[in-house]
């Protein structure tokens, strides 16, 4: 039988050791395994490692204070749950209290490495053994472990000292605590539930992982909710648990870059320091990068690391000036350095050199605080770019939106989901260029004094004409039609998207500039110039949108970044499945950039579509929607 020991930190790894020779002298048949170095992040996981762990049959982890919320412990701890039952995973605590173990050491069986201790571990591994008809006798297995005991007890009391205890300890509070227990009997009930189902124990799947991240990004943006960021701590500490061995360096940074800005809300600044500093190790992409290094300034500054804070802010403002508009924000973040000369000197150099940043204008990461790096992740990496963006501008105002669908058929997509993907795709990648925020709402209806994007089958669909150009209250609205854009073979997700943020870029339909061609007038829709391209965000593909400086024809090709997945190269390109609508001589149409795109729009059906709603709006004749007639048609059905 193999076992697998997991270990961080030199006192861990003396443990581990001692672990190593008391299992290959007390039993004969377990064949244990452990790294002798402490790989470092980004190269652990090699080969040989991998390998291991994939015929690995038993679980070893050794806990000291030094290594108790060190990020490799729990990441492997994950790793190691992943790969096999709960039940064959023991933490061995040297120095460490049950009660002191966070998630995902947390769901085990630990035991005391104490006699006692050991003695329920050779147990449990013999319980291994009798599986495959190899295990040793009781009264044989009894006698070897008193043998072995003082011996391997006089090591630990020699290791101990050096594991030290923690600069500072974990303190859990009872709703912590709690919900710990709410959370394991949760976890009970899922795997009964799917072994009922199954005829199996339950197995996570591999999506697993990535429905815990976004559960934790989601819940992370109810800012100034203790209990909703405990919520969102355990959904992290649940996907780190779960994560597959083959996830990549980035998005292993931005998992635990997101838990550390958690953690440092609750001021546990020294889990808050190690998560962060695995995700600096692990980083690759510079987003990535600026995301860890921001949060890990402010932890040294609440710490009382002045020196650190500044350097970090300091490299941070060298390849980014734009995150000191975050830092000045956020001053309650970084005690200590207010009245710091080079801190003020950095602030003002950030003001100097921002690219970009309207002055009124305030992206949801600089007035929240929400961890930018966790909303970032669930867009992959569509805003990481060497190209500053340009021309950003605000209406000084966040819209609500109405969000409710009257649709028969079935969007391809759960509507809550949708709409959740939407407001981080407002949020994270409308908002930074456009500075448009807005709220989105899943609601049965119109609400008073807010936009509505709503949902129908068709033009067709009965009563879909009564809902006109406007709500009730004349106030935005898009329409998505759901059977229309389905057997036009497009996503519901992607059709939503691009509505939706035209409408925040041009709510009332009027907007239009010159272009290359002064007679040439072009309307100031975002997404049609680039209407076939799309990136997902928490797993939902959103369309690709252009920013302000696609209409600002004084840019060189190159100079700066034109759209949101970086494919636009120049002002008023129109890539080949896009296309852009423009008003020469007196008339509207349309100009493309393929003969098949051209051949596609003709035959797609643009009653309803924004196009038309141009025409009105040029005429004067957008029209409220009838609340009065969708009520007696809704009665009917």
């Amino acid at each position: 039988m193999n076992v697998f020991i997991s270990w961080s930190g030199e006192a861990s790894k003396a443990f581990a050791i001692a672990v190593n020779n008391w299992l290959k002298q007390a039993m004969h048949k377990v064949k244990p395994w452990m790294s002798d170095a402490e790989i470092g992040p980004g190269e652990r996981w090699n080969q040989k490692v991998s390998l291991s762990l994939k015929d690995t049959n038993f679980g070893i982890i050794c806990v000291t204070p030094e290594n108790l919320t060190a990020p490799w412990i729990l990441f492997e701890a994950g790793a190691l749950a992943k790969a096999m039952d709960s039940a064959r995973v023991v933490p061995l605590l040297l120095g460490v209290k049950n009660t002191d173990l966070v998630s995902p050491l947390a769901q085990f069986q630990a035991v005391q490495a104490d006699k006692n201790g050991f003695r329920k571990l050779a147990a449990a591994l013999n319980n291994g053994l009798k599986e495959i008809h190899e295990q040793l006798d009781e009264p044989v297995l009894t006698s070897l472990l008193r043998k072995l005991w003082p011996e391997l007890g006089r090591e630990l009391k020699r290791i101990l000292p050096a594991a030290g205890r923690p600069t500072d300890p974990v303190h859990r509070s009872e709703h912590e605590l709690l919900g710990d227990v709410l959370e394991g009997v949760r976890r009970l009930e899922r795997n009964v539930v799917s072994g009922v189902a199954t005829g199996n124990s339950a197995q996570p799947g591999a999506a697993d992982w990535q429905d815990f991240y976004i559960r934790g990004a989601n819940l992370a943006n109810n800012l100034g909710d203790p209990v909703a960021d405990l919520a969102a701590l355990r959904a992290y500490g649940e996907a780190i648990v779960l994560v597959p061995r083959d996830l990549s360096p980035n998005r292993l940074a931005q998992l635990y870059a997101h838990r550390g800005a958690i953690l440092k809300r609750f001021k546990r600044l020294d889990e808050a320091e190690n998560d962060l500093s695995f995700a600096l190790k692990c980083a690759r992409k510079e987003a990535d990068i600026n995301d860890a290094t921001y949060h890990m300034a402010s932890v040294k500054a609440m710490k009382g690391d002045r020196k650190s804070a500044l350097n970090l802010l300091t490299a941070l403002k060298s390849r980014d000036p734009r995150w000191i508009d975050l830092v000045q924000a956020r001053g309650e973040y970084f005690p200590g350095l207010l009245h710091e000369p080079a801190y003020k000197k950095l602030l003002r150099l950030g003001r100097k050199s921002g690219i970009g940043r309207p002055k009124k204008a305030r992206p949801v990461a600089v007035s929240n605080d929400s961890h930018s790096s966790g909303r970032r992740s669930s867009r992959d990496d569509n805003l990481a770019t060497e190209r500053p963006t340009i021309g950003a501008y605000t209406r000084g105002e966040t819209v609500t939106i109405a969000c409710f669908n009257k649709a028969s058929m079935p969007l391809g997509v759960d509507f809550s989901a949708l709409i959740e993907a939407m407001q981080v795709f407002v949020n994270e990648c409308v908002v930074p260029a456009w500075g448009t925020p807005a709220k989105l709402v899943e609601s049965t209806g119109y609400l008073k004094g807010a936009w509505a994007m709503l949902f129908l089958d068709s033009a067709d669909q009965p009563g879909a004409l009564a809902y006109h150009d406007l709500t009730p209250d004349g106030l935005p609205q898009s329409k998505v039609f759901v059977k229309t854009t389905l057997d036009n073979h497009d996503l519901v997700s992607v059709s939503a998207s691009h509505e939706l943020v035209e409408m925040l870029v041009d709510p009332d339909v009027t907007i239009m500039t010159t272009g290359l061609d002064p007679k040439v007038m072009y309307a100031y829709e975002s997404a049609d110039p680039v209407e076939e391209l799309s990136f997902p965000v928490n797993g939902i593909p959103m369309t690709d949108f252009v920013y302000p400086a696609y209409f600002e024809g004084h840019h060189k090709a190159g100079s700066v970044r034109f759209d949101q997945m970086n494919k636009v190269d120049k002002p008023f390109q129109i890539l080949s499945g896009g296309y852009q609508i423009v008003y020469k001589n007196g008339k509207w149409s349309q100009l493309f950039a393929s003969a098949s795109k051209k051949k596609g729009f003709g035959r797609e059906d643009r009653r309803g579509h924004r196009s038309e709603q141009r025409l009105h709006a040029a005429r004067g004749t957008l029209r409220r929607a009838d609340r009065k007639k969708m009520t007696r048609l809704e009665r009917r059905m």
